[in-house]
């Protein structure tokens, strides 16, 4: 409200990046820690549902410094001993996230579509701080920083991978079908990989950003229109199992 009534940008953007990293980003990354281990230990009894409360509380802190870089941006404190910091921050989140989806059974949940739709889904989160880090790299020494390399990865790849396998998850149990993804929605997922692959590389390739563009947001609408209209019509059925609900 306030960067509206100065008419300044820079709050309206810093105000939408804030409340995407300090309110959206956490509450998925809580779902993911309370349920990808929870999911996989059910389906894959071998795997332990290791989820501590310092490994939220990290995650969160982690989540948490992302949108402090932003603050600093705003602020003009881009220096070398910021943006070193930033890098070295950023490359141990991504580690520290993609090695969590490996120890909560990433490579072993490959064989389970529903599973394998919420471990490549957080996944994305990793590789997002990992694409910050490079980003700011490419700044220190010069090169033009993409930084909305990052932001699609996690908005895109993260929060639009893990919304589409929960809540067919949720649909599928709550409407008495089998927890399952078949032909159609793991092929849907696929297509909303391609769209996330399709938009970073408008950002990487320039020359060839408006195709990019074009197909990226297509195969987006496509994805997401087919994947709503589908599960979206059984909302307003009754239980296939007749049970009540």
């Amino acid at each position: 409200a306030a960067g509206m009534a100065l008419g300044d940008y820079r709050i309206i953007r810093l105000a939408a990046l804030l409340g995407l990293w300090w309110f959206i980003v956490p509450v998925y990354a809580t779902v993911a820690h309370r349920m990808i281990p929870f999911f996989t230990a059910s389906a894959l009894p071998v795997l332990d549902a290791w989820r501590p409360n310092w490994l939220l509380w990290t995650l969160l802190a982690l989540v948490g410094v992302q949108g402090c870089w932003l603050v600093v941006d705003e602020l003009g404190w881009q220096g070398p001993v910021w943006m070193g910091l930033r890098a070295v921050v950023s490359s141990a989140s991504g580690a520290l996230v993609i090695g969590l989806a490996v120890r909560w059974g990433l490579v072993q949940s490959l064989r389970i579509r529903l599973l394998a739709m919420l471990h490549i889904g957080f996944v994305w989160l990793g590789l997002a701080f990992c694409l910050d880090a490079a980003s700011v790299v490419m700044g220190a020494v010069g090169q033009v920083q993409l930084n909305l390399l990052p932001l699609h990865a996690l908005t895109m790849g993260f929060l639009g991978s893990i919304l589409l396998a929960m809540v067919t998850r949720v649909s599928c149990g709550h409407s008495g079908r089998t927890l399952t993804a078949d032909n159609l929605a793991w092929g849907l997922f696929w297509g909303l990989q391609l769209a996330v692959v399709l938009r970073l590389l408008a950002i990487v390739w320039p020359a060839q950003s408006s195709w990019l563009l074009l197909g990226g947001a297509t195969t987006w609408l496509l994805v997401m229109g087919s994947w709503s209209l589908r599960y979206g019509r059984w909302y307003g059925l009754p239980r296939v199992d007749g049970r009540p609900g």
